[in-house]
């Protein structure tokens, strides 16, 4: 399949990406991509979500595990909320002075749009995440 025939299909992931961007562009591509079951989209590094009012199989331990051991997920990985979960831990966790930096994670949306399970997503990630490093041989040596 081309690149158009597939951004046809499944939109774009990132709509950075997207040669115009404005309403109609962004409306039209997070359709094309709900239709075809991807219920998240970037634009750098926010992260859009439309809820599609079912459970899908996208929160796996495997998807977890996959999304924790990349750099950067944004770039490397398809878009998910685990993205910018993983992001707000890496900066987090990987302060460059004795000083941890604050974060946080903006949820928003109307009434019915999924900000509570985009939370409890999030948690979750947050809390497999340290239980995989907090297991992990390395961080047994520091302990």
């Amino acid at each position: 399949m081309t690149d158009v025939a597939e951004h046809e299909v499944k939109g774009v992931g990132d709509m950075v990406n997207l040669s115009t961007l404005n309403e109609e562009s962004i409306l039209d591509n997070l359709k094309v991509r709900f239709d075809a079951g991807l219920p998240y989209t970037t634009c750098g590094q926010i992260c859009v979500s439309v809820n599609p009012f079912k459970w899908l199989p996208l929160y796996t331990d495997d998807e977890i595990k996959r999304y924790h051991g990349a750099v950067d997920p944004f770039s490397s990985e398809a878009p998910h909320i685990y993205s910018v979960a993983h992001a707000a831990r890496r900066r987090l966790t990987q302060g460059v002075s004795d000083e941890l930096p604050s974060q946080s994670i903006l949820v928003s949306g109307e009434s019915g749009a999924g900000k509570t399970e985009a939370t409890k997503i999030c948690m979750r990630y947050l809390a497999a995440v340290d239980s995989l490093d907090s297991n992990s041989p390395s961080s047994m040596r520091h302990a």
